[in-house]
């Protein structure tokens, strides 16, 4: 049996074989293109509509969910005894509705999400990317604020 700090060493490996090849299929498919993206979002520009990324979708989906299906929901652990769990809550709050709409609405704006943000910080102008990145942290800090203001003041009106 290997020790525990093993695990996490060829976990931490596989994590980075995952991520290097997460951002060289995101390079080929142009995903971290945002003229690419915006091209995509315009589906009701007449003549600008660009459905390439679509089929980029489609394919990752195609691939992932049988394997969804058939490792995560089936394997409590993985081969290494990390688990492979699912989040427990499932009920539809409003923070699972805003913040996908807020999301969606800064990749629409800027034309890139995070993942594609993170492996264009190797592009060569990076002054777009580093804007990004500030409001990128800034919106994270502005929700830890919103969120302690909003315990704080739970616990305020709490009898």
């Amino acid at each position: 049996m290997q020790t525990s700090s093993t695990n996490r060493f060829i976990s931490l490996g596989i994590a980075f074989f995952c991520g290097i090849t997460f951002g060289a299929g995101m390079v080929i498919s142009e995903m971290v293109n945002p003229q690419r993206v915006l091209a995509f979002l315009s589906i009701f520009s007449r003549g600008k509509w660009d459905p390439t990324l679509m089929f980029v979708m489609g394919g990752a989906i195609a691939v992932c969910l049988p394997l969804f299906q058939l490792v995560i929901l089936k394997m409590p652990k993985s081969r290494l005894g990390f688990p492979m769990g699912l989040p427990k809550k499932t009920s539809l709050d409003w923070e699972v509705v805003v913040g996908p709409i807020i999301f969606g609405i800064g990749w629409g704006v800027g034309g890139i999400c995070p993942a594609p943000g993170f492996v264009n910080i190797a592009g060569i102008n990076a002054q777009p990317i580093l804007v990004w990145i500030a409001s990128l942290i800034g919106g994270m800090y502005l929700w830890k604020f919103f969120d302690r203001t909003r315990a704080f003041l739970a616990k305020k009106q709490a009898p």
